[in-house]
């Protein structure tokens, strides 16, 4: 529906259309303004799969709080704690591949709309991701880093750049 209300706006604008049909419904702009952003919004729900791995609820886990104390010294994480920090590295890692499976191939015909959802999404993403990232990579949370910190903040965004695009 997003692309439809998008194309309509668009032609009614570029066509003049939309000069005469505000003479009858002056607020006609506005509405189709409001449907695109109710669009967008409904459309960004589909990333809540991927948040709820790397957004924090209460700001600090436990870990966070016993290091506190000690920052700059070695403290070693409780296997709990480990396991935590792997499960969320690893389910971000599969939530961001399968929401990409999926919006690689939408069909966004209009390049303006196009790049606007990928701006959003890397405004949606790619913060929060960084955030999580700093905050845990130093943290021994494994032997094998590399196979749970699977993406820089770049190569997030990056990869949100391919969106849309079936030749990616």
């Amino acid at each position: 529906l997003l692309n439809n209300y998008h194309y309509i706006l668009k032609t009614m604008r570029s066509s003049g259309l939309l000069r005469v049909v505000v003479l009858q419904t002056s607020d006609i702009e506005e509405h189709y303004e409001d449907i695109i952003r109710e669009q967008k919004r409904l459309y960004s729900k589909s990333w809540s799969r991927v948040l709820h791995y790397i957004l924090e609820i209460s700001g600090k886990t436990v870990s966070q709080q016993r290091a506190a104390p000690q920052m700059g010294k070695k403290f070693k994480l409780k296997d709990k704690e480990r396991q935590t920090i792997k499960d969320k590295f690893k389910g971000f890692n599969q939530e961001f591949e399968d929401i990409y499976r999926t919006q690689k191939i939408y069909a966004i015909p209009d390049q303006e709309l196009r790049q606007s959802l990928r701006n959003d999404n890397k405004e949606f993403i790619v913060p929060p991701y960084t955030a999580f990232r700093e905050k845990y990579e130093p943290m021994q949370f494994t032997k094998n880093p590399e196979k749970y910190i699977k993406y820089s903040a770049e190569e997030v965004a990056a990869t949100i750049d391919r969106f849309f695009d079936l030749s990616a």
